[in-house]
């Protein structure tokens, strides 16, 4: 596999493919051996890739991207080798596609701004299986109880990040769940994101996806914060924060964009849940 097979398998968009291709065409053999042990074993892989950058006179960006896709072949044989799938490899890796677009919208360059997200991926401690991304941690709370057990501090729990590529619908997220449950033989599930803000309940409409995705877990940690904490992953990152100027072109985005007028207020939840076979009843749902 080389660079033209994983943007190939990753779907990234053209523009973005000809910039990386161009950058790949400037570099030695020893460049491309660097930028793969930056992204697969430095502790700080961001400011040494834009170091690297800086030192090649190459945008930060566009060298960020195209070391991604340099390095994505070592990580296709370390997740073959942990037992992934051809498909949750492919989507696992659609990632660097995911975050060359949010580059685009927020920064106007095809390229990667997120290196954390990434570098995880890489290093093949990231995984996406189906239409959630999972890895494993400790769970730093104090102990809650649940349906189906208590999951205790210290225990080694499954934690959920959710891939900004779409909808979110219930069928989907439970074949996730489950997949993350063979792989990593763990039924603990924690996940932290503003999707668990308990006022959505109160200005999203009943029937929407993240309502129905409130449900999956219980939410025993909560906050509401005026610092717009995670609006970019919602609006994309803005100079400034108007709610009379946020984009209402689809639902959810006007719904908050008026409850941000109404209330100044965001906020977040971690939630947690054991998955037990009962809750195949759930994922059953679309």
């Amino acid at each position: 596999m080389d660079i033209i097979d994983v943007i190939n398998e990753i779907s990234l968009p053209r523009e973005a493919a000809e910039n990386a291709l161009a950058v790949a065409s400037k570099l030695s053999d020893g460049d491309v051996a660097r930028l793969r042990e930056i992204f697969l074993s430095s502790e700080s892989a961001r400011s040494d890739l834009y170091d690297y950058a800086d030192s090649l006179g190459i945008s930060r960006y566009s060298l960020a991207l195209t070391a991604a896709l340099l390095t994505a072949p070592v990580t296709v044989e370390k997740m073959q080798e942990q037992g992934m799938t051809r498909e949750n490899i492919t989507l696992s890796l659609r990632d660097v596609t995911v975050w060359c677009k949010v580059c685009k919208r927020d920064f106007d360059e095809w390229g990667l701004h997120e290196i954390a997200w990434i570098e995880r991926t890489l290093r093949a401690e990231l995984w996406r299986l189906g239409r959630l991304q999972f890895e494993e941690i400790e769970f730093e709370y104090d102990d809650v109880a649940l349906p189906g057990g208590v999951i205790k501090r210290g225990d080694i729990v499954v934690n959920t990040h959710i891939p900004e590529d779409g909808p979110i619908p219930r069928r989907a997220r439970y074949e996730s769940y489950y997949a993350a449950r063979d792989f990593f033989g763990n039924d603990k599930f924690i996940i932290d994101t503003y999707l668990l803000y308990p006022a959505q309940r109160d200005f999203l409409p009943p029937d929407s996806n993240v309502r129905d995705f409130m449900d999956d877990f219980y939410t025993f940690k909560s906050g509401e914060c005026d610092d717009y904490r995670d609006m970019w992953r919602l609006f994309g990152r803005r100079d400034k924060w108007d709610p009379a100027e946020l984009p209402r072109d689809t639902s959810l985005h006007r719904a908050y964009a008026e409850h941000l007028a109404l209330t100044g207020k965001c906020g977040w939840g971690v939630g947690a849940m054991i998955l037990d076979d009962a809750a195949a009843l759930r994922a059953k749902g679309n």
